[in-house]
């Protein structure tokens, strides 16, 4: 089984990027059961890591964490492909544009977005759309946020639960 978690720290970047995109949370990533036992699996500064759960634990305060029961192992498999990619510094730091823009109610691209590196909502978002979540096809990959992430698998799941 896959989640989807989310965190936060108190560290100086994580604190930015709540505060820039008016967030409770500033990272996601996946969370996959491997040789028994749980791994974090997404976009760290130093690349496309896994990571054991307990370790991350030790970092970071998870917030939130959400099942994603269709990201089989076949469409997971896809993803893992991107392990040992480097991390987009400049992707992270092109992601003020698109916030400064919907602060305007316009809709701007992140410059800076790197097609050959990925920061963490990048990972997810396309493990959402890889996973064939109805409406993760109209997230954007390169600004959405970890936040946006939560709140869209929040209004997901509720929505489906009530079918």
């Amino acid at each position: 089984m896959t989640y989807v978690g989310f965190s936060t720290t108190d560290k100086l970047v994580s604190r930015i990027i709540r505060w820039i995109t008016k967030a409770q949370v500033s990272h996601t990533f996946l969370i996959v059961e491997l040789y028994g036992q749980l791994w974090a699996v997404g976009a760290e500064f130093n690349g496309m890591v896994m990571t054991p759960l307990r370790k991350l634990k030790t970092k970071t305060t998870i917030k939130y964490i959400c099942r994603l029961s269709e990201l089989t192992d076949d469409k997971l498999a896809k993803l893992m492909d991107r392990l040992g990619e480097s991390y987009d510094f400049g992707g992270l730091l092109g992601g003020i544009f698109p916030q400064i823009g919907r602060w305007f109610k316009q809709k701007w691209k992140n410059p800076w977005n790197n097609k050959k590196a990925l920061f963490c909502s990048e990972f997810v978002t396309l493990a959402l759309q890889e996973a064939g979540l109805e409406g993760a096809e109209k997230l954007d990959p390169g600004t959405a946020t970890p936040q946006e992430l939560k709140d869209f698998l929040t209004e997901y799941n509720l929505n489906r639960h009530q079918e």
